[in-house]
């Protein structure tokens, strides 16, 4: 091998000195200059949420400046109510600029214990129409707000409900998309935003809408749950999950909304042609609540149809307040299914929701053939003596809402009440209430009744279809037995007389009948006075018979008796009368003394 020399030895040290400090020098630069990327990606994007705190309904505030908390919401800070949209911001900082798109994966909570809470997004200013999410930061530029898609999961359970359907704002970037995500068993859903930026500063704000009983009924809402189970949280920006980053609201700070309740004059045999009227009430437990409300009426339709939107509408808007009862009446002119729709909207002043909001309430009814017939038979009660004849008025009425062929009226116990269109002509055919025609009145009786009874009359009907229709009243009769008081009387006249032996005695008899009851056998009997004896027979009460007779040849005074009888049923009555007759002997003619004549022998005296 040549050896080198010193000068050489020297030289080439030199030479690998440097280039060795070249070496290290380059890998020094590449190493700086692949570092320079990762360095940027090292420090870790943060994000933040913020919710509005819309004070106390005593002293509402503006979504501004301190309103903007981590904190939990409640009635202390807040006045939300089920229906509103509730803002949130979320703050973005320490972004990666180099990177094409970020994401930001936000989660809510649509149940809790089966109950709905935030059941999806809207816009961020639904409620608070001036809330500023801007508010404390600066070097911010207003970019898109990207339209949020229905959530086609929810399946509301008043069919007249619908999303409201906003939008998510961004400053310093654009939004490219929004999509929701899975929901998961707990009941929480999450949604990732797309966006793009040169900033490392990023704003997002939107609105969560709380669940109401309008959407999911009663009891199923925001409203009853309890605790502070409305939870709005980040999961991740980016690849980079995310701390603590949860709001809540507790149930507490949540007011039902005003609901809208409708009734109705009767739920079931609404008839053609009679009114219908719809009610909405108004109610609300914190600050003023006003508004509006327009009554509509849809149908009519072979089921109850979609009146979430169109109709007849029947009036207003009407001005309505909390506590008020406002009712619309709508008159049906032909048989079907139909729908009342009561809309209210409250003023933009109320403190439950802005002016663009509506809330529908929806009452359903059939209005059907419904033919009726009623009978009324009076007097329902009343009292005869037996044997007596009783009376009543009948009353048919066609008290449906079609005409009715015809028309018959029995009456097992009383025949004589019985009628059909062959005795009363207005029987044929009967239109309903209140046309003329549509009542028959007649009256009726029933001969002789002995026992009491109640008395049932049936009328019925032929509709122009399906079966017949028929009804009924009844009248209770009470027969009472009337009490009688049978008697008889007798009149002998003259009270006395005087005849002279063997001559004749002349009466005078009188018989009445002066009780309540009819005398059948009644007979005169006089044992002293023969030709006085008689047989009347049947004497009607208040009936006399009169007749004379005598007693020939009275040669001796006598009392004279005369007895009357009859009988009433069972019973037998007898009255007498007395008439004495005394007998006066013939008078004898005086007997003259004849004295006799004296005859003288005694010569007369000479005269001269």
């Amino acid at each position: 091998m040549e050896e080198l020399s010193v000068a050489e030895v020297t030289c080439a040290r030199v030479l690998a000195g440097r280039a060795s400090r070249v070496l290290a020098v380059t890998v020094f630069l590449l190493a700086v200059a692949m570092a320079a990327p990762m360095l940027a990606r090292a420090a870790n994007p943060a994000a933040n949420i913020d919710q509005c705190r819309n004070g106390t309904t005593g002293a509402p505030a503006t979504c501004t400046g301190s309103a903007w908390t981590n904190g939990d919401l409640g009635t202390e800070n807040s006045h939300y109510r089920e229906g509103d949209s509730v803002p949130f911001r979320a703050t973005l900082t320490n972004l990666d600029t180099t990177l094409a798109s970020h994401t930001l994966t936000i989660q809510y909570d649509t149940l809790q214990s089966g109950k709905h809470a935030y059941d999806y997004l809207t816009s961020y200013n639904r409620t608070e129409a001036t809330a500023d999410p801007t508010s404390g930061i600066s070097g911010l530029t207003a970019g898109n707000c990207f339209l949020i898609p229905l959530d086609t999961s929810i399946l509301f359970a008043n069919p007249g409900s619908a999303q409201v359907q906003g939008c998510i704002q961004i400053w310093n970037g654009s939004i490219t998309n929004v999509v929701y995500g899975t929901l998961d068993a707990t009941g929480q859903r999450s949604v990732t935003v797309t966006f793009t930026t040169t900033k490392s500063t990023v704003l997002l704000a939107w609105g969560g809408h709380i669940a109401s009983q309008i959407d999911w009924g009663a009891g199923n809402s925001a409203s009853a749950i309890s605790g502070a189970p409305y939870h709005m949280r980040l999961l991740t920006l980016d690849t980079t999950q995310i701390g603590n980053q949860d709001r809540s609201l507790k149930a507490a700070g949540i007011l039902p909304i005003p609901p809208v309740f409708t009734t109705r004059a009767s739920s079931s045999g609404i008839i053609l042609g009679h009114s219908v009227t719809d009610t909405a009430s108004l109610s609300g437990n914190r600050g003023a609540v006003t508004g509006t409300v327009t009554f509509f009426v849809c149908g009519p339709a072979a089921s109850n149809p979609d009146c979430t939107s169109g109709g007849k509408k029947l009036g207003g808007p009407v001005t309505i307040a909390a506590g008020q009862a406002l009712s619309d009446a709508f008159t049906p002119t032909a048989l079907g299914h139909y729908c009342f729709r009561a809309e209210y909207k409250p003023d933009a002043s109320s403190p439950y929701s802005p002016s663009n909001h509506t809330d529908l309430t929806l009452e359903c009814f059939n209005v059907a053939t419904h033919p009726h017939i009623s009978v009324l038979k009076t007097p329902h009660e009343q009292t005869i003596v037996s044997g007596s004849s009783v009376s009543w008025t009948i009353q048919v009425i066609n008290d449906g809402d079609s005409t009715l062929t015809d028309v018959k009226v029995t009456d097992a116990q009383a025949p004589g009440c019985a009628r059909t269109k062959a005795d009363i002509a207005g029987l044929a055919s009967m239109p309903p209430a209140p046309a003329a025609g549509s009542v028959v009145t007649y009256t009726c009786s029933l001969a002789s009744a002995s026992a009491s009874f109640t008395n049932v009359a049936v009328a019925t009907a032929t509709p122009p279809v399906g079966p017949a229709v028929s009804a009924q009243d009844s009248a209770h009769v009470t027969v009472i037995q009337s009490v009688t008081h049978p008697s008889i009387s007798i009149v002998k006249n003259p009270k006395s007389q005087t005849v002279a032996s063997g001559g004749t005695a002349t009466f005078t008899i009188t018989v009445s009948n002066n009780g309540n009851s009819a005398l059948t056998n009644v007979r005169v009997t006089d044992a002293l006075s023969p030709n006085c004896n008689r047989t009347i027979g049947t004497l009607a009460p208040g009936a006399s018979v009169s007749y004379t007779c005598t007693r020939p040849n009275v040669r001796a005074s006598f009392q004279n008796v005369a007895v009357a009888s009859g009988t009433a049923g069972t019973t037998t009555v007898t009255a007498r009368d007395t008439a004495p007759v005394t007998a006066k002997a013939a008078l004898t003619p005086p007997t003259v003394k004849v004295k006799p004549k004296v005859v003288s022998h005694k010569q007369p005296k000479a005269t001269g």
